[in-house]
């Protein structure tokens, strides 16, 4: 009987140890086989990664990224993708899937920004490449079980793999070790909580193609290029590792995008929408304007005149909930007021406008009643300058640019904000004399942003650039 309850332990012992060893061999050959031959190219890129476009229709986006080559070049550093395209390229039409997916990311390498393009491509494919470059097989650099390989000259040249049907491009060899490195360990970007919630967004529309962006990184990276305060059009103090993920479509001379931003901004919280901007007030010349839903709901706008710049506030008032003289010191009488061209401006009470002051902290001194709106100047030539205007007012409706950035911009959203770039002079509070901007400083004539009420964490956004 001892010798029976023996054998049977000995065997439970062996059982075990064996199903445990089928168990990690399992474990083993699906996270080294299986799991990398089957893994997404987002897996592949580096969780460093500020930007990455995931390209699901190849066609389109390779004609207009070209189109737009100066702009795209100089906002995402897109000056290796036609090298990247042009591999593909090369293969037979036989062989190329012009609708496989391709996924580009930009990283940070020793303060410069670099692209890594990786695609889908067999084997096959890739050997045919190969031999297409005339490159030896054997000429190669061993990485980690894997060959790189270098095509290009001393203008640029780049690094490139093949490994687990998936093919792998950059510029900088450092980063390609990097995405061969990713792509073999098991956590990637899709482990983090905030790029997974944005992306299970993307997932859901697979036909499009789309910005996924670290959005604080990514300004962070090209602030020095934009002038404060208007280097942020969203505001965190979670630092980076906040993400937006936008369906992105080009023409000729625009960048279109529409999708979602993860931010905790107070502001749009509200189940409110900003009503259309009551053109009737806002002259043509308007360089900068902005809506806010609220109670009141305000508008801001900016005009040029020459080198200066004046700025506005206004909101609707009537005689009950808000009235016009709620915002004029006490004891405030018509005696007390400037007239100018038989309009009464008054002196305002800053401590009672604290409402209208917008991201820039302008402050906004005197008041005058308009068309059923209270409406701000922030200096007493501010509003003059706006009376004279009145007398041969042609409003922002006239303004094409407005109309531009109105058709490409959600009609109900909590929060918009415009910028027609109408002269050098407007230009140059915005962008950096020797920033890395150029063409686009010099070309640029509309960027419009827009967003709607937050929900789980995400609030629906629009962005809108024209050239």
């Amino acid at each position: 009987m001892k010798k029976t309850t023996s054998n049977s332990s000995k065997w439970l012992v062996i059982v075990t140890v064996a199903a445990v060893l089928c168990v990690a061999a399992g474990i083993f050959f699906y996270y080294n086989f299986f799991r990398q031959d089957n893994a997404k190219l987002i897996e592949t890129v580096p969780d460093d990664a500020f930007f990455i476009f995931e390209v699901n229709d190849a066609a389109p986006f390779v004609k207009n990224v070209t189109k737009l080559s100066p702009y795209m070049n100089e906002l995402f550093f897109m000056g290796s993708f036609a090298g990247f395209q042009s591999f593909l390229d090369k293969l037979p039409v036989s062989n190329t899937n012009k609708d496989a997916e391709i996924v580009v990311s930009g990283h940070i390498v020793q303060d410069k920004t670099v692209l890594l393009h990786s695609a889908v491509m067999t084997y096959w494919n890739f050997d045919k490449l190969l031999k297409v470059l005339q490159i030896d097989s054997r000429n190669c650099i061993e990485y980690d079980n894997n060959k790189i390989y270098q095509f290009g000259t001393h203008y640029r040249k780049y690094y490139f793999a093949w490994h687990h049907n998936i093919f792998s491009a950059s510029e900088s060899l450092d980063l390609l070790k990097r995405a061969l490195k990713q792509h073999k360990h098991v956590k990637n970007l899709l482990f983090d909580d905030n790029f997974s919630k944005i992306f299970k967004i993307v997932e859901k529309n697979e036909k499009q193609n789309w910005l996924i962006v670290d959005y604080e990184a990514y300004l962070n990276n090209i602030k020095a290029d934009l002038k404060a305060p208007y280097n942020y059009f969203v505001e965190t103090e979670s630092g980076h590792g906040r993400w937006a993920a936008y369906q992105v479509r080009f023409t000729e001379n625009e960048i279109k995008m529409a999708g979602y931003i993860q931010t905790d901004s107070k502001l749009l919280e509200k189940e409110l929408y900003a009503e259309k901007f009551p053109s009737d007030i806002i002259p043509q010349n308007t360089f900068a304007c902005a809506v806010c839903a609220g109670a009141p709901q305000i508008y801001r706008f900016s005009l040029s005149r020459d080198t200066v710049v004046y700025n506005y506030a206004a909101f609707p008032i009537d005689s009950v909930s808000c009235r016009f003289e709620d915002f004029l010191p006490d004891g405030t009488t018509e005696d007390s007021c400037v007239k100018f061209k038989n309009r009464s401006v008054f002196k305002a009470d800053i401590g009672k406008t604290k409402l209208l002051q917008n991201r820039y902290n302008t402050e906004f001194t005197v008041a005058l009643e308009h068309g059923g709106y209270a409406l701000f100047g922030d200096t007493l030539p501010a509003l003059q300058y706006y009376i004279t205007k009145l007398n041969q007012m042609q409003t922002v409706e006239d303004n094409t640019l407005y109309r531009f950035a109105n058709q490409n911009l959600p009609s109900q959203c909590v929060y918009k904000e415009l910028y027609f770039f109408n002269n050098d002079f407007v230009k140059s509070r915005f962008f950096a004399e020797d920033g890395a901007l150029p063409q686009t400083s010099q070309k640029i004539s509309v960027f419009g942003i827009s967003f709607s009420t937050i929900k789980d964490g995400v609030s629906p956004t629009n962005i809108y650039l024209r050239f």
